[in-house]
């Protein structure tokens, strides 16, 4: 995968247009990648440094290098699902056990008139 491909994914990725990085990277505009797209320039360790900087999910290496993956790792998105997932589960859990508890009862006062 050469340069251009890598930004053109982590663009994907991100659901951004090139001037957005661009000046979310503190670029004015962005020139930066439509050099790199031209092939008039590469990615340079600064630009890979920076984007490393304000997307620290980013694997600068891959930037510099296409080696490896993109993300440093899916760990972060991955875990805040689970952390949401936990919680929701835990809430229905705590609705069941009420539920359980009711009709434990319920059975308990047929039994017995």
């Amino acid at each position: 995968m050469n340069e251009s491909q890598r930004i053109e994914l982590f663009l994907k990725h991100k659901g951004l247009k090139k001037n957005s990085l661009a000046k979310s990277l503190g670029y004015k505009n962005g020139t930066v990648f439509y050099h790199i797209n031209s092939g008039r320039n590469g990615i340079s360790a600064d630009l890979a440094k920076r984007i490393a900087e304000v997307y620290p999910e980013v694997n600068q290496n891959w930037f510099l290098t296409g080696k490896g993956k993109m993300l440093l790792s899916d760990d972060t998105e991955t875990n805040e699902k689970l952390v949401e997932k936990i919680c929701f589960l835990e809430r229905h859990i705590k609705g069941q056990d009420s539920r359980i508890q009711l009709l434990e009862q319920e059975i308990a006062s047929l039994k017995n008139p």
